[in-house]
């Protein structure tokens, strides 16, 4: 249980960072930032990916630690 724990604690802060590198990639592009403002299309983030992410690690730390 605590290695089953461990590695999904690995893969959930894996996760984190892939969605953060792409919430600065999205951010970081003028290009797409401009052209959604200038087309009336606002600038959505999905943040469903981010709170599943820190759920697992929330769990995986208590199977890993607990």
């Amino acid at each position: 249980m605590q290695l089953a724990g461990l590695i999904l604690f690995v893969f959930s802060i894996l996760g984190l960072m892939i969605w953060i590198l792409k919430f600065l990639l999205i951010m970081g592009s003028t290009d797409t930032f401009i052209n959604k403002k200038l087309h009336g299309i606002s600038p959505v983030i999905n943040i469903a990916p981010l709170l599943i992410s820190l759920l697992l690690i929330a769990i995986s730390a208590g199977m890993a630690w607990g």
